[in-house]
């Protein structure tokens, strides 16, 4: 009873005069109200996060409305008002309404969650930009950001944080400033180098690993991030890839182990040969689709009342030509001893 009820948003409410009707759109159904129709926006009104369940049900109908909407899975249960919750973070608020839709029970626990979370970033291109952002959205309080190549003019189709005048520029420096400038609450540490070529204790405040750059870097990952869950993504041809998150903890072999394993590409890429126009096919599109939803694995690595933890020990890949999905179990064979077994495993 000491809930904070808050109307899912976005409720939509339509009021004909002698009928009360909410648009719900978990199942695509218009819901007809019983009961005044005035009555009842007077106490749709008044669920607007900033009273008690015992203070709304003081209305008349009140008890009986909520009951209703509660079977409709329209109410939110917040623990303290959505004012407080929202307050010197006026930019979470869309946030929260979405982490609304993926708990009823107390959403601002996501945001809590990662206002004390670190993720770092390997390799700033397409994906890695998209990541960053929707990770600074999604409310995480701090990003350690690695890539050593400077911004060119080819660029400029997918890695939307760049402009023509950024030409020549190091990419960690133009991104810092552009994340610190959307979102002032979030601490940004850079570093133009390949973290594994020349390891910093920065690294150690990561909570979580994020391989955007080339695949071979990921090969170069030394024991540094043995115990902490990493996530890999990346594109093959028309095909986008987030995963698999290794995650020691929940009983996926180590990304150290699972990268010197695979050895065939480890070496081919030590004696890989450059072709002057064999480009990288980053369309822009593919980028920003595969950075965002790396985005949400890996927010879903800190919220496990949310529900499983995504990409585990598997891959999701997206056909952009045809937008079809498919998961694929990866590294159930791996050799690790810092592994804890899993059953589900």
């Amino acid at each position: 009873m000491n809930d904070y009820i808050w109307l899912l948003p976005p409720t939509h409410v339509s009021n004909s005069g002698d009928k009360l009707s909410l648009l719900d759109f978990n199942n695509l159904q218009i819901r007809t109200l019983a009961g005044p129709a005035e009555i009842g926006i007077d106490l749709l009104h008044a669920m607007d996060g900033e009273r008690t369940e015992e203070e709304i049900n003081g209305l008349d109908y009140a008890s009986d409305l909520i009951s209703v909407l509660e079977k409709y899975e329209l109410i939110v249960r917040l623990q303290k008002p959505l004012s407080e919750i929202l307050e010197g973070r006026i930019w979470a608020s869309r946030q929260l309404a979405y982490y609304a839709q993926l708990t009823r029970r107390y959403p601002e626990r996501c945001l809590e969650a990662l206002a004390d979370k670190r993720v770092a970033i390997i390799g700033l291109g397409g994906i890695g930009m998209q990541a960053a952002q929707a990770l600074a959205g999604a409310g995480i309080s701090g990003l350690i950001l690695s890539d050593f190549d400077t911004v060119d003019a080819s660029n400029l189709n997918r890695q939307f944080m760049l402009s023509t005048k950024d030409v020549g520029r190091l990419k960690v420096d133009v991104v810092r400033e552009f994340l610190l400038d959307r979102h002032p609450h979030l601490e940004v540490d850079v570093h133009a180098i390949n973290p594994f070529e020349s390891p910093s204790d920065q690294w150690e405040r990561g909570d979580l690993f994020l391989f955007c750059g080339e695949s071979h870097l990921a090969g170069d990952a030394n024991e540094l991030i043995t115990h902490k869950p990493v996530i890999q993504a990346g594109y093959i041809g028309k095909e986008g890839v987030v995963g698999p998150l290794r995650w020691v903890e929940k009983g996926t072999p180590c990304h150290s182990c699972a990268t010197k394993q695979s050895t065939q590409y480890n070496e081919f890429y030590k004696s890989e040969v450059a072709l002057r126009t064999s480009w990288n096919c980053s369309g822009s599109t593919i980028n920003g689709l595969m950075g965002n939803i790396l985005a949400e694995a890996a927010t879903r690595v800190f919220m496990p009342w949310v529900g499983e933890a995504l990409a585990l020990n598997e891959a999701i890949y997206m056909d952009m030509k045809t937008l079809t999905m498919r998961r694929d179990i990866a590294g159930r064979d791996i050799e690790c001893p810092h592994r804890v077994p899993s059953p589900s495993l």
